[in-house]
């Protein structure tokens, strides 16, 4: 049996595809390439089908990317809606969670930046601003609270900051991301007590 080349097609697949199927593949192709490696292309012959079974599922490059945030975003831990424990810490807790979900995929978080309205985490927002709104914050100092936390998260995750260097300069990186969370949160918590 001849060696199989770079260039030689995949064997025919059995079988139907299945979104998480696609969104695993994809995945995979962007932590090998990056987002600019993800072609529709490598991303069929990867799957083991013609172009047009892609496209069948997915139209473009774009809703593909949007599919893989928010498989991303799905795997982010919220706790129940009946959690007892302090706002801080269900909010601590879901962003420490998302930050897990997405260190090493830098350009993944740029891209729910700079596409924000197609990639934004409706449910672990809609839950954020239920917390945050338990706990008393009106509406604009709720949108305030998750704006700032939101855009500290995601440059945290965009310059890799907890991904830098040896082991321990990424542990050291993510206990300054803790902290700087904690202050973040206290002055959140300030400003909702102030007169």
């Amino acid at each position: 049996m001849p060696p199989t080349s770079a260039t030689t097609a995949p064997p025919a697949r059995a079988g139907a595809l299945s979104e998480g199927e696609i969104l695993g593949v994809a995945l995979e192709i962007i932590e090998e390439h990056g987002i600019d490696g993800l072609t529709m292309r490598r991303l069929s012959s990867r799957l083991g089908v013609a172009l047009g079974a892609t496209y069948h599922h997915v139209k473009n490059k774009h809703a593909l990317l949007v599919l893989v945030v928010r498989s991303l975003f799905a795997r982010v831990e919220i706790p129940p809606l009946e959690d007892p424990r302090d706002w801080a810490v269900q909010v601590r807790e879901v962003l420490l969670s998302a930050t897990d979900v997405f260190t090493g995929q830098a350009e993944l978080a740029a891209y729910v930046l700079a596409h924000f309205e197609d990639t934004a985490p409706s449910e672990i927002m809609i839950r954020m601003r239920g917390m945050l709104a338990n706990a008393g914050f009106d509406a604009d100092a709720t949108e305030d609270a998750l704006s700032i936390l939101f855009f500290y998260v995601a440059g945290t995750l965009v310059g890799g900051f907890t991904t830098m260097g040896t082991a321990q300069d990424a542990r050291e990186a993510r206990h300054r991301f803790e902290r700087g969370l904690d202050i973040i949160l206290g002055g959140i918590r300030a400003d909702l007590l102030a007169p």
